[in-house]
This record gives C-alpha cells, sequence and structure tokens, in this order.
C-alpha cells in the first residue's frame, strides 16, 4: 500500500492523499482500534482503502476512494465491529464496497458509492461461518454502479444473517445497463431487513429475493 500498517495499534490516520501508486491507497492488516479520517485515495491501481485481516474496531471517516483500479473500499478477511461514516467511492474499477469473510459487526452510513465498475456495496460469497454478517448499511446513496460487471447495486450473495439496509437511496443513475437490479438477495441468505429505503428502476427489478 501507499501506506501499509501491520500491528500497528491505536494509529490515526488524517487527511493524507494517496494517489497514482501501483497497489493499493491505504491499507492496515492485523490492527486494532484505527482512525482514519479526511483522506483521498484515488487513480491507485489496486484498492483504495484495504481494511484488512483480522483489524478490529476501525474507525474510518470522510474518506474519498475514487478512480482507482479495484475497489473504493475492501473490507478484508475478520475485520469486526468498525464505522465508516461519511465517504465516498466513486468510478472505481470494482465495487463501490465489498464485504465478506467473517467481515461482521460494522456501521456503514451516509456514504454514497457511484459509477463503479462493480456494485455498489457487494456481500462476497461465503457460508454461515464465513459470510459477512450483522451488518447495517444505513442513510447511503448507492446508484449508476455495476458500469463493467457486477450484478445489482446491492447484491447479498453469501449465507448472511442480520443484515439490515435501512434508509438508503438506491436507483439506476445514468447508466443502468440492461438488466440493472437495485436489491438483490440470493437464495443463500438467511436474514436480511429491508426498512424505509427509496428504490427507483423498474418495479419489478428494485428487490429481487431469490430465495
Amino acid at each position: 500500500g501507499g501506506i501499509f500498517l501491520l500491528h500497528a495499534d491505536r494509529t490515526a490516520i488524517r487527511n493524507v492523499v494517496v494517489e497514482n501508486y501501483n497497489g493499493d491507497g491505504i491499507s492496515f492488516q492485523q490492527c486494532e482500534d484505527i482512525v482514519l479520517e479526511d483522506s483521498l485515495c484515488q487513480r491507485n491501481r489496486g484498492l483504495g482503502f484495504h481494511p484488512g485481516s483480522g483489524s478490529l474496531r476501525p474507525q474510518m471517516r470522510r474518506l474519498v476512494g475514487r478512480d482507482n483500479g479495484g475497489d473504493g473500499l475492501f473490507y478484508c478477511l475478520r475485520v469486526t465491529g468498525g464505522v465508516l461514516e461519511d465517504s465516498q467511492f466513486l468510478h472505481n474499477g470494482g465495487h463501490g464496497l465489498s464485504l465478506g469473510g467473517r467481515d461482521t459487526d460494522h456501521l456503514i452510513r451516509n456514504c454514497t458509492a457511484r459509477g463503479n465498475g462493480g456494485c455498489g456495496v457487494y456481500f462476497r460469497p461465503g457460508d454461515e461461518a464465513m459470510a459477512g454478517s450483522r451488518n447495517t448499511l444505513e442513510n447511503c446513496t448507492l446508484e449508476g454502479n455495476c458500469r463493467k460487471d457486477g450484478k445489482a447495486e446491492v447484491h447479498l450473495d453469501a449465507a448472511l444473517s442480520d443484515v439490515v439496509l435501512k434508509g438508503n437511496k438506491i436507483g439506476p443513475g445514468d447508466a443502468a445497463k440492461k438488466g440493472w437490479i437495485g436489491v438483490l438477495i440470493e437464495k443463500q441468505v438467511k436474514d436480511v431487513k429491508l426498512e424505509g429505503n427509496t428504490i427507483g428502476g423498474p418495479e419489478d427489478q428494485r428487490a429481487v429475493d431469490r430465495r
């Protein structure tokens, strides 16, 4: 990473720009209580932000990840108990946000994912033990994603439990591809709650539940 932390607990990163790096922008692995605020990662070849393996309680606020080659922000394996808020993930080559491998107990609120190549938010495949369960996505704007691939603005593609999508604005934006879907719930999902979301697009494509 342009900035890379390993076993660096209680580190604060603020007001940083990482750009044009041949890898991830900001990456931290096996770290506890990281504070990452008011920072921009753009035009990096890898991921924008990479909260990584086994990191606990990251606090991430007012971030911008744009025009990166991979995802805007990628939660790696066993990232737990964090807050991500007031951030934007724009025009990245991969997903806006991606969660998987036991990435649990996160609050993601007041964030925007727009114009990304993949989904706005992607819950990566995993069985009950490995799914990114117990996560809340609240008051976010997700629109005009899936420009290269990705099946939905929010794609729940794992055996998830206790996932809440609340008060989000979801729409096709100005570049929806044929077959655009707002929220796609795959058959292996155990429990997801949709509360007070505003979902645009054709009525039969706003929320597709394959269970």
